[in-house]
C-alpha cells in the first residue's frame, strides 16, 4: 500500500522527469526524496522508472497508474481544502431549536397537571 507521501512522490518525479525537480516542488532534499523513491520501489517490487542521464523516465507500471495517482492526488487536495474551511468555520451551519415556555400556573395546556385544572368538590 502506498502512503500520501510516497504518492506525491511519484507525482512529482512523473511531473518533473528528475529526483532534482521533484525535491524543489516538494520542497524537500534531493537525497532523502530519492531513497524514498527506492524504498517505494522496493516496497512495490516493480521499478516504476528507468534512470537514463540523469532523467527518471516513467516504466509502463508507471504510466499504467499516474492517472489514478493524479486523481488521488487531486481528491487529497480538495479534503485538505474542506478541512481547512471547517477549521476556518467555513460553510458551517448551526442549528438550534426552542420550544416555547409554558406558564406552570396550572392552566391547561400550560404545565400543570390535570388536577391542578380541574377542581374536586
Amino acid at each position: 500500500m502506498l502512503t500520501r507521501r510516497q504518492i506525491e512522490v511519484i507525482r512529482a518525479v512523473m511531473l518533473t522527469g528528475t529526483i532534482a525537480g521533484a525535491a524543489r516542488l516538494l520542497n524537500v532534499a534531493p537525497p532523502g526524496l530519492s531513497r524514498l523513491m527506492k524504498h517505494t520501489e522496493d516496497s512495490l517490487g516493480a521499478k516504476l522508472f528507468s534512470r537514463r542521464g540523469g532523467r527518471f523516465v516513467p516504466a509502463p507500471e508507471a504510466r499504467s497508474i499516474f492517472a489514478q495517482i493524479n486523481e488521488l492526488h487531486r481528491n487529497l487536495e480538495n479534503l485538505q481544502f474542506a478541512i481547512g474551511a471547517l477549521e476556518r468555520g467555513e460553510g458551517a451551519e448551526f442549528k438550534f431549536g426552542a420550544m416555547p415556555s409554558r406558564p406552570r400556573d396550572g392552566s391547561p395546556g400550560g404545565g400543570g397537571t390535570c388536577a391542578d385544572a380541574i377542581p374536586i368538590s
